[in-house]
């Protein structure tokens, strides 16, 4: 989870296109292994967003708001991807 999201992070300061293939390929390596982890979720739904993935960002927003629709990230993602 942390090596998905620091490299959503340091993508923010560099503008680096690879960091978010790295996050994106960390974080579904996660998910794999723990497919309820929702913070990873979220934050695949960030990352695939940025790639630019949109299809597979609400993918990965609905299974997060499956497992935690309280989660406050999943409301202002859902805006961000005009949901």
């Amino acid at each position: 989870y942390y090596a998905a999201y620091l490299s959503k992070v340091a993508y923010r300061q560099t503008r680096g296109r690879d960091l978010i293939d790295y996050g994106i390929s960390q974080g579904e390596r996660l998910r794999l292994r723990d497919p309820e982890h929702v913070r990873n979720l979220i934050n695949l739904t960030d990352l695939h967003r940025i790639h630019g993935n949109s299809r597979r960002s609400k993918q990965m927003l609905e299974e997060a708001a499956a497992l935690n629709p309280g989660h406050p990230s999943i409301g202002e993602l859902r805006a961000r991807l005009g949901l």
